[in-house]
């Protein structure tokens, strides 16, 4: 996956958010992910609110130069609990 320089600034290649399910569960793995320059935003972006979520990140290839980040794994709300 090629993710191509954003106008904004702010890009993703692959971003999971959990807001609404109780419980969630899977893996982001093998994945080829270059990476454009940007300002802000990661090639993998986990974020997770008041809920419960676990995944695994494995194996995956990341490349490019002048991103903000390669795997951003974030708990923004309480009570949620994040396991990557």
């Amino acid at each position: 996956m090629q993710v191509a320089e954003p106008s904004s600034g702010d890009s993703r290649g692959i971003s999971l958010e959990v807001l609404d399910c109780p419980h969630a569960e899977g893996a982001i793995s093998r994945n080829k992910i270059f990476m454009a320059p940007n300002h802000q935003g990661g090639a993998i972006n986990v974020n997770n609110g008041n809920r419960e979520l676990t995944v695994d990140v494995v194996a995956n290839q990341i490349s490019g130069q002048g991103h903000d980040d390669g795997v951003d794994v974030f708990q923004f709300a309480p009570g949620g609990q994040l396991r990557a």
